[in-house]
């Protein structure tokens, strides 16, 4: 019988990495059921796995009976994504009544795009493209 990548790496992966899969499967297809946490998991090893790939948010959708440390953890991410996505509202609209046209990607925008919701996905910054002839107008205060 012949293994897969997916079977050859699940059988060396972490058990943290195993739960960091299966949450971020049950948190991304509705049809995939939240994943309940084993009994022998280093939560500080899954809280830092899911902190180093910035899917805390997703983590903490996908998981089941999940502790305060993370959820709290993800509700401060989450608060930040949409604080961020606040103010990528903002900073459009400024720039619009400028005239000058921005795209916003990655970050906020990104996240309404594939999750429908901007807090969950962790950012720490806004990602703008302008047209070379708007950057100076855009600098304007």
């Amino acid at each position: 019988m012949q293994q897969t990548v997916r079977t050859i790496w699940e059988a060396r992966a972490t058990t943290e990495q195993q739960v960091l899969l299966a949450a971020l499967r049950a948190a991304l297809n509705p049809a995939v059921p939240a994943v309940p946490a084993p009994q022998a998991i280093d939560w500080d090893s899954l809280l830092s796995l899911a902190e180093r790939h910035r899917v805390l948010p997703l983590l903490v959708a996908g998981l089941l009976d999940v502790p305060a440390l993370l959820r709290d953890r993800a509700r401060a991410e989450a608060l930040r994504s949409m604080m961020l996505a606040g103010e990528l509202r903002h900073i459009l609209s400024l720039l619009k009544q400028a005239g000058v046209t921005a795209i916003p990607y990655k970050g906020p925008a990104l996240a309404l795009q594939i999750y429908g919701n901007a807090a969950l996905r962790q950012g720490g910054d806004l990602d703008l493209l302008i047209a070379p002839r708007d950057l100076m107008p855009a600098r304007q205060p």
